[in-house]
């Protein structure tokens, strides 16, 4: 439960609009493979996948903007 939180939290990196959209399914993905594949693990691919996927989400939410 605590890594759970933890990974929430780490979701607010995000752009706001993919947050409302994914941060549920994301996180429960997260526990999911925290429970399956344990934590060190889960964490090293969760901290991996953020530092690609969410400044590539902002530069695609900048890119989708409207003037």
């Amino acid at each position: 439960m605590r890594s759970e939180r933890v990974y929430r939290a780490l979701t607010s990196v995000y752009p706001a609009r993919f947050r409302r959209e994914y941060a549920d399914a994301m996180t429960q993905l997260f526990a999911d493979r925290a429970r399956r594949d344990g934590g060190r693990r889960a964490w090293g691919s969760a901290l991996r996948d953020v530092t690609i996927s969410a400044p590539r989400e902002y530069k695609e939410s900048l890119m989708h903007a409207s003037p």
